[in-house]
């Protein structure tokens, strides 16, 4: 694995990084590269299986990503992340954690996110539960 700098590199030799265009500060999304055309097949059947799982990150990720782009930008997108998960396993030696369903969702995270926005505009914020009745 050192032979891959990090992440990004090694997405880019399986053709799995997004193309980008920039002419005179416009920027434009572009195709991605060929890469190697057996592990760019293969990551992309194990997106389009993980999107079919219920629960996971995964699908969450490739549900996220279809709304806004479409069915097949959201599988490339898939297995880009999968294969950065699959590098980072490899290189640190640790095993996969799924995060669930909800893990960019998740309400607490919500909350803390919204206090630092406020408290950046200079206000101070206090939170007080109320009472159930």
């Amino acid at each position: 694995m050192s032979c891959f700098g990090g992440d990004p590199q090694i997405a880019a030799w399986a053709g799995l990084s997004p193309g980008n265009n920039e002419s005179a500060g416009k920027k434009k999304s572009s195709r991605i590269a060929k890469g190697n055309k057996s592990l760019k097949a293969v990551l992309c059947q194990a997106a389009w299986a993980a999107c079919k799982s219920k629960g996971t990150r995964l699908a969450s990720f490739f549900y996220r990503i279809q709304k806004r782009r479409g069915q097949k930008k959201a599988t490339i997108a898939t297995a880009h992340l999968i294969l950065r998960k699959i590098y980072k396993m490899l290189k640190d030696k640790v095993p996969y954690q799924e995060t669930g369903w909800d893990y960019l969702t998740s309400s607490t995270s919500s909350v803390e996110y919204w206090i630092k926005k406020i408290e950046a505009q200079g206000f101070n914020v206090k939170l007080e539960s109320t009472e159930a009745s």
